[in-house]
């Protein structure tokens, strides 16, 4: 069957042709509006999200984001798992989880949300007792305070180098104590 008719000078549709693109036409737009009924309808949401974050970056930004979200969605609950751990999704429930660092290769999907610059710091009462390291090698030789990871990566000209194994008296996973623990002079803490 034709459904368009050709001559040298021009193209028209056949009547096959015609009824055709009205019955297309007419696809299209009721497509179009369910697409239009479907996103001006208010989504609701329920059930539990169950999140796992830690630090002060989860304190400040990531809780206050799903507070804002909880309050548009009153049917759904949040919780919020405020650990370092490495979390096993499925055994734990967990829907989605924010950590900083590489992620060692494995199956989960990563989205990038900030630039994170690190640096050892330590206090000026434990530089005069121990000595400031200048290399990060070092930093086996010093009381580190250690939060989820005692291999510690550094970077030089943007690329990794080889991660380093330190040890301390002080291992915390709340930021704050560890800071603290920084500012009172028990070691070299990443900030």
């Amino acid at each position: 069957m034709a459904l368009l008719a050709r001559s040298t000078r021009m193209v028209s549709l056949t009547d096959a042709g015609q009824v055709y693109y009205q019955q297309c036409k007419e696809l299209v737009i009721g497509l179009q509006q369910a697409n239009e009924r479907l996103s001006s309808q208010h989504i609701e949401l329920s059930g539990t999200l169950r999140v796992s974050a830690a630090g002060a970056f989860a304190e400040n930004h990531v809780a206050p984001a799903l507070m804002a979200f909880a309050k548009q969605y009153p049917e759904l609950t949040v919780e919020m798992d405020f650990n370092t751990r490495m979390v096993n999704f499925i055994e734990d429930g967990v829907d989605f989880a924010i950590r900083y660092g590489r992620l060692n290769d494995s199956g989960l999907v990563a989205r990038k949300l900030v630039d994170r610059p690190m640096a050892a710091a330590a206090s000026q009462q434990y530089l005069s007792q121990y000595g400031e390291p200048t290399h990060p090698n070092q930093l086996a030789q010093h009381s580190c305070i250690i939060a989820n990871n005692d291999h510690w990566q550094f970077e030089k000209e943007g690329k990794p180098m080889s991660a380093i194994r330190v040890s301390g008296r002080w291992r915390s996973n709340n930021s704050n104590a560890l800071l603290r623990a920084c500012e009172k002079g028990l070691g070299i803490a990443i900030c």
